[in-house]
């Protein structure tokens, strides 16, 4: 399964710029220099960017990528660097390479994602891998071809496997060579330990680096009060976790007890003291989000008890 078959309407532009701290001027400068993607969205249709009073939304992967500039910007990362992560990022060859690196089973199996098990069987051997990629190509659209990027690839790690992948940006001391990598850091075999280890271990005494965590970045989506409404429409938010949220910022929770998967239970503080709450609704929006719990149990001052359990559906 791939991100999209979780989150189908992620892909949608509904995000205004402004919302995302990003100036106008400032989007337009990084656009000229080829660091975001030059395709916006008005309320109607997809266009080209012409006039700096066009009013600019992001579906989900270009907010994203939004705050991945900003933070790379941040340690003065330059811009032919940027650029050059950026058609990384939204490339579609990680998928192509994994699905090269596929088992025959495993190919089997992911060819029934796409086609009827009949045609399966009557193309036979005709269906091989080079002709699935093909096809795959040749039917891309703007909106199903960001799903298959390694972009897609890292939010499903965190939406989805609740990994904690890095981009490493590194160096090579003899030749200046820039490179990009991904890695989790969170590995639970032993085997996948031991390759992180061997690739830090390398990294470390022969290359400069930079490493930017992605959860951090992507959990200032879900910090943001204004994108609340936004990633609740892409189906972030359950409509169970949504009225969670609403009761929340209403007042009308006496007592809510998120139940962790294995660190434990969080209470979130329900007092009506601003800067507290404003703390506790950030804290309360990322849990959600990132579905880091195992249930939900919220005491209303009325009497009332709600229970929302995670319904994250297991990899298949």
């Amino acid at each position: 399964m791939e991100l999209i078959d979780y989150y189908p309407k992620i892909s949608e532009k509904k995000i205004p710029l402004k919302i995302l701290d990003v100036k106008p001027r400032l989007y337009v400068a990084w656009k000229k220099a080829k660091i975001i993607n030059t395709v916006i969205a008005n309320t109607s249709s997809v266009i080209e960017r012409k006039s700096e009073r066009q009013r600019v939304y992001l579906d989900c992967f270009n907010a994203f990528w939004l705050l991945i500039v900003k933070e790379m910007r941040r340690l003065n990362i330059d811009f032919k660097t940027i650029k050059e992560l950026k058609d990384e990022m939204f490339s579609v060859a990680s998928y192509e390479k994994r699905i090269e690196e596929l088992s025959d089973d495993e190919f089997k199996s992911t060819l029934l994602d796409y086609y009827p098990a009949e045609a399966v069987k009557e193309l036979g051997d005709n269906l091989n891998k080079k002709y699935f990629i093909d096809t795959i190509n040749d039917n891309l659209t703007e909106e199903t071809g960001i799903y298959l990027s390694e972009l897609s690839c890292l939010l499903f790690s965190v939406l989805v496997l609740k990994n904690s992948p890095s981009i490493i940006i590194t160096q090579s001391l003899d030749t200046s060579k820039i490179s990009f990598a991904t890695v989790k850091n969170n590995p639970t075999s032993l085997k996948d330990k031991e390759d992180i280890y061997d690739f830090y271990t390398k990294t470390f005494s022969s290359e400069t680096f930079i490493n930017i965590p992605i959860v951090p970045i992507l959990v200032k989506l879900f910090e943001n009060e204004k994108m609340e409404t936004y990633l609740s429409n892409f189906g972030l938010f359950s409509n169970e976790e949504s009225r969670i949220l609403n009761n929340f910022r209403n007042n009308d929770c006496k007592e809510i007890t998120i139940i962790k998967h294995e660190s434990g239970n969080v209470s979130i503080n329900t007092t009506n003291e601003k800067n507290i709450k404003d703390e506790e609704a950030k804290k309360l929006r990322t849990i959600l989000g990132l579905k880091d719990y195992s249930r939900a149990e919220v005491i209303f001052r009325n009497g009332k008890h709600m229970v929302v359990k995670n319904t994250t559906k297991e990899i298949i």
